[in-house]
C-alpha cells in the first residue's frame, strides 16, 4: 500500500523546508523501481540521500535515515538522470493538494533549460518520469502507453487525471514528539518492505520444503510397504520346507500344489504357489531364496524407515512454520527465516544461502531511542549482530542479549563521558527481549556489559561473541505493543534483579 494523497502533501511541505537550493550530488537505482537521490547542501548545508520508490506495493518518497550504500549497477534511467540533472541544484519541490504527484524542478545553470522529475505515487500505477522544460518526456521507470499518454521519450507529457489520487485513509501513524513525519514514513514502509521479503522468501523455501516432502513422502510410502512385505520372511521359509517334504509329489508343469502344513497345529492343508516353467527343486530353492533376501532386507529396512520417519516429519514441521511465514500468521524475522534456511540445507535439499530480500536500500539496524535520549540499535539478522557490535558498536556502547536464547544484538549508544541510566537499560532489555527467541517467554534474563567486554571467539558462527564480563537484568515479558510505537520508544518497567 503506497502513501495518500494527504500523507504525499505533508512529506513534501516537510522535504521543501530542507531541499530546496541543494545540488544534486549523484544519482543511483537500487533497484528497476527505485532511485536514490544523493543531495549536497540546501539550508542546512548537508549531504541527504532522498529515496524515490515506483514499487507497486510501496510507492513513496523520504529522505534516508541510515547509511546508504551505492550499487554496483545502474539502470537506463538512472544513467539518463546523471546526464541530464546531476549537478543542477533543485529549485523547488512541488506537490498539488489531493494528488499524488511531487515536481522535483531542476535549475541546471546558464543557458540549459530546467528540467522537472515527475513523481507519480499511484501504487501499481507508479511511475518516474523526467520532463524537460518543452513539456516532453525525456524518459521514465516504466516507459508505456496507457489509456490518455504516451510515456516515451520525446512524447508530450500529459498529467494524470487528478481522480487517480482519490482521497482514503493515511497509512503512516503519527510520529511521537520530537520525531519528523518523514521519519515515520520511513519506519513505515521499512516494516511493510521487509515483512514482504519475509513472506517471499518463505513461499520460495515453502514451495522447495513441499517439492522435497513430496519425494520424502513417495520413499516413506515405499519403504513401509516393503517392510510389510518383508516381515512375512518367515512365511516363504515354510513353504520352502513344505516343498522340500513334499518334493516327490510334485509334478512338473503343476501351478500349484497342497500339502500338509506341519508347522501349524492341526497340520492343515495349504496351497503352494509354483511356477510351471520351473523344476520342482528350482521352485523350492526360489522360495529359499525369497526367504533369504527378504530377511536381508527387512534389516536394512529397519535401519532406514526411522530416519524417513524422521525426515518427514522435519519436512512437515518446516512446511507449517513456512506457512505460517508465507502468511503473514507469524512474528518471524530475517533470522528465523536464515535458520529455516540453514536447516534445510542441512538436509541437502538446497545449498546453504542466506536469507536476502528483493534488492533494497540497505536497512541496517533498526533504531530506536530511550526516554533518555539515547540510541538503541538492534540487529536484524546473525550477521548484521556481528556488524554491528563487533564494527559499529564502540567500548564505552553498552551490548545486550537474551540469556540462552537466539535473538537480536542490542547497542546502546553511549556517548563519551556519560553513562546510561537504568531506565534506558530496561527499555533496552525489553528490546532484547521482543527480537529474540524469548518474546513469549514470562520472564527473561537479558545480560548486558560495556563493549569492550564483548569479543568474537575465532572461528564462531555468525551472531555468537563472549562476554568476558556481565551483569543481568531479569524482566517480565515485554509487551509488543509497546515495541510498535511509532517513535520507537517502550515504557520502562520495574526491575526484577539485578546481579
Amino acid at each position: 500500500m503506497g502513501m495518500t494523497a494527504e500523507e504525499v502533501f505533508r512529506l513534501t511541505g516537510e522535504l521543501a523546508g530542507v531541499l530546496p537550493g541543494a545540488r544534486l550530488d549523484n544519482v543511483f537505482s537500487p533497484s528497476e523501481e527505485e532511485l536514490v537521490l544523493r543531495f549536497q547542501g540546501g539550508p542546512e548545508k548537508l549531504r541527504r540521500h532522498l529515496l524515490i520508490s515506483a514499487a507497486r506495493n510501496a510507492a513513496r518518497i523520504h529522505l534516508l535515515s541510515r547509511p546508504f550504500e551505492a550499487p554496483g549497477k545502474q539502470t537506463n534511467f538512472c544513467r539518463l538522470l546523471r546526464k541530464h540533472v546531476r549537478d543542477a541544484r533543485l529549485q523547488t519541490i512541488e506537490a498539488a493538494s489531493g494528488e499524488r504527484i511531487v515536481d522535483f524542478v531542476f535549475d541546471r545553470g546558464g543557458n540549459r533549460p530546467r528540467m522537472t522529475l515527475v513523481a507519480e505515487l499511484f501504487g501499481a500505477g507508479a511511475n518516474i518520469i523526467l520532463v524537460d522544460v518543452d513539456n516532453k518526456v525525456r524518459g521514465a521507470v516504466r516507459e508505456r502507453r496507457e489509456k490518455n499518454r504516451d510515456l516515451h521519450p520525446h512524447r508530450p507529457y500529459v498529467r494524470p487525471s487528478a481522480s487517480t489520487g482519490a482521497a482514503r485513509p493515511g497509512n503512516v501513524p503519527e510520529p511521537v514528539e520530537g520525531e519528523t513525519f518523514n521519519r515515520a514514513v520511513e519506519a513505515y514502509f521499512d516494516g511493510i518492505i521487509e515483512s514482504e521479503n519475509l513472506r517471499r522468501r518463505g513461499r520460495e523455501l515453502l514451495s522447495l520444503v513441499s517439492r522435497e516432502r513430496k519425494r520424502a513422502k513417495g520413499r516413506l510410502s515405499r519403504l513401509e510397504k516393503s517392510h510389510a512385505e518383508a516381515a512375512g520372511f518367515e512365511d516363504f521359509r515354510i513353504k520352502g520346507e513344505l516343498l522340500k517334504m513334499n518334493l516327490q509329489a510334485i509334478k512338473p508343469g503343476c501351478d500349484s500344489v497342497k500339502v500338509e502344513n506341519v508347522f501349524e497345529d492341526g497340520s492343515p492343508q495349504t496351497e503352494i504357489k509354483l511356477d510351471p516353467t520351473k523344476t520342482p527343486i528350482d521352485n523350492l530353492e526360489q522360495y529359499f531364496k525369497k526367504y533369504k533376501k527378504l530377511k536381508k532386507g527387512l534389516v536394512k529396512i529397519d535401519e532406514l524407515l526411522p530416519g524417513a520417519q524422521d525426515r518427514m516429519e522435519t519436512l512437515q514441521e518446516l512446511a507449517d512454520d513456512l506457512n505460517a511465514i508465507a502468511s503473514g500468521d507469524t512474528h518471524a524475522d530475517s533470522d528465523t527465516l536464515e535458520e529455516i534456511s540453514e536447516r534445510i540445507s542441512s538436509l541437502g535439499i538446497a545449498p546453504r544461502r542466506r536469507f536476502k530480500g528483493r534488492r533494497q536500500v540497505n536497512q541496517g539496524p533498526r533504531r530506536f531511542r530511550s526516554s533518555d535520549g539515547f540510541e538503541m540499535l538492534v540487529g536484524r539478522s546473525n550477521r548484521e549482530n556481528d556488524q554491528l557490535t563487533i564494527r559499529m558498536a564502540r567500548g564505552n556502547d553498552i551490548f545486550l542479549h537474551a540469556a540462552g536464547f537466539a535473538g537480536s544484538h542490542i547497542i546502546v549508544r553511549v556517548p563519551r563521558g556519560k553513562t546510561a541510566p537504568l531506565s534506558t537499560l530496561l527499555e533496552a532489555a525489553h528490546l532484547a527481549a521482543h527480537f529474540s527467541k524469548a518474546r513469549d517467554a514470562g520472564r527473561v534474563d537479558i545480560h548486558y556489559s560495556p563493549r569492550k567486554h564483548v569479543s568474537k571467539p575465532k572461528g564462531a558462527r555468525p551472531g555468537l561473541v563472549h562476554l568476558s564480563r556481565f551483569k543481568t537484568l531479569s524482566i517480565k515479558k515485554a509487551d509488543p505493543a509497546r515495541v510498535k510505537i511509532l517513535g520507537r520508544r517502550i515504557l520502562p518497567e520495574e526491575v526484577e534483579n539485578e546481579t
